[in-house]
């Protein structure tokens, strides 16, 4: 088992989507480099097996976006911990059910930008 601190916003200073994933039960993650592409089979987990035609929008992102997508997508394994953060305090806890799925029809977004991972 193994314990993660995340955010669930679009940014630093940006739209939280704490109570909608809460609402869901599920935990998300969305970049416009991604959008529409399931990565379950992408090779995240080392630049050198993400396929070439991803490695340009891979490498669009930054360190902690990097990060946080590998982790979402290879890291993540039923029976971790996600403790939920806003700023320096803990707002939520839940536990990971299941790996990584893609939802092209997820119920988080803001305006164009989905979070569909």
């Amino acid at each position: 088992m193994r314990l993660y601190r995340i955010a669930f916003k679009s940014n630093s200073q940006g739209h939280g989507f704490w109570p909608v994933c809460r609402e869901h039960g599920i935990a998300a993650i969305g970049y416009r480099e991604f959008l529409g592409i399931d990565l379950s089979q992408a090779g995240l987990s080392d630049r050198d097996t993400i396929p070439r035609g991803l490695l340009r929008r891979w490498d669009g992102l930054s360190g902690p976006q990097k990060g946080s997508l590998r982790h979402l997508v290879c890291d993540f394994a039923e029976g971790d911990i996600l403790y939920v953060k806003s700023g320096l305090r803990i707002v939520g806890k839940g536990r990971v059910l299941g790996g990584y799925y893609f939802d092209p029809n997820t119920p988080v977004c803001l305006g164009d930008s989905k979070w569909e991972h």
